[in-house]
């Protein structure tokens, strides 16, 4: 088998979706269109004659001194695996973000697929799970939805939180008009966001993001998402050690599907804050 590795086009998206539904992912088109439009040069598929056999995508943020670079979706066709494909694919991603320049790069594992990316070079950092709950009825207060005059200070609050400028994700979910958005206010600043991607049926939360002293007001703003999203299923992912706020998502419906593993190549772990609530998503940090 002669395998190549070539950049995702337009043209490989049905391939893309059809491969991730084999998992249960729930991608669309507007997912891995998002993808390439945020990292053109940094989305692959793997190909064997003119068959296409495998995809990884990437993404790369910056901040005034360093810059990560994360991978994601990772995933084979079912006849070609444990033929060293998905090793291929993240090689071939590794050698693109390193010459972009990137200092740091992560990833998410699944349990069961740690030991590949560990004999890659990337080492364990720290534990992750995914929930899901249902979207009820329910009063909030002391948050509003997101305007477009507020993109500024989300991007702010994130780059402080998240240690890296993500405006490029961030313009993205805010300004697609089915999001929905909210933001926390105290002393006319704001001090906390929870971003919000909706599908046909369900949503998917993050980034949510606060200052730490708030972290109590802050759930306020699931509260509002789970108000507006009465029926729809919710999933989101948050630190598994976070055990106040997992109690807090168990007492709102909350059940825990699957964890996974933060990992970073050869250990070189940025000094984020790492003060988020719940992450954007498993394939963009």
């Amino acid at each position: 088998m002669m395998t190549k590795i070539r950049e995702i086009t337009d043209g490989d998206l049905e391939y893309a979706i059809k491969l991730t539904d084999l998992m249960n992912w729930g991608y669309s088109k507007r997912d891995f269109k998002w993808m390439i439009d945020f990292e053109p040069r940094g989305c692959f598929i793997a190909v064997d004659g003119i068959e296409r056999i495998g995809i990884t995508t990437t993404i790369i943020f910056k901040n005034k001194n360093h810059s990560i670079g994360w991978i994601g979706n990772v995933i084979v066709s079912p006849k070609y695996r444990l033929q060293g494909i998905a090793s291929k694919l993240v090689e071939h991603a590794i050698d693109f973000l390193h010459g972009e320049q990137v200092d740091f790069i992560g990833l998410y594992s699944y349990l069961d697929t740690s030991k590949l990316y560990k004999g890659l070079g990337f080492e364990e950092d720290e534990h992750f799970i995914k929930l899901s709950g249902t979207g009820i009825p329910i009063n909030f207060e002391s948050c509003r939805k997101a305007s477009d005059e507020d993109l500024k200070d989300i991007v702010e609050l994130d780059s402080k939180i998240f240690g890296f400028n993500r405006k490029k994700v961030l313009d993205k979910i805010c300004k697609e008009s089915k999001n929905e958005c909210y933001v926390m206010i105290s002393n006319k600043e704001i001090v906390g966001f929870l971003l919000s991607k909706r599908s046909i049926n369900d949503v998917d939360i993050g980034p949510w993001v606060c200052e730490p002293k708030y972290f109590n007001q802050s759930l306020e703003l699931l509260k509002a998402i789970l108000n507006s999203a009465n029926g729809m299923k919710i999933n989101m992912g948050t630190k598994a050690k976070n055990l106040t706020l997992v109690n807090n998502l168990k007492k709102m419906g909350f059940k825990i599907d699957f964890g996974v593993i933060r990992m970073f190549y050869k250990g070189k772990k940025p000094s984020m804050f790492d003060n988020f609530l719940a992450i954007e998503s498993l394939e963009r940090g």
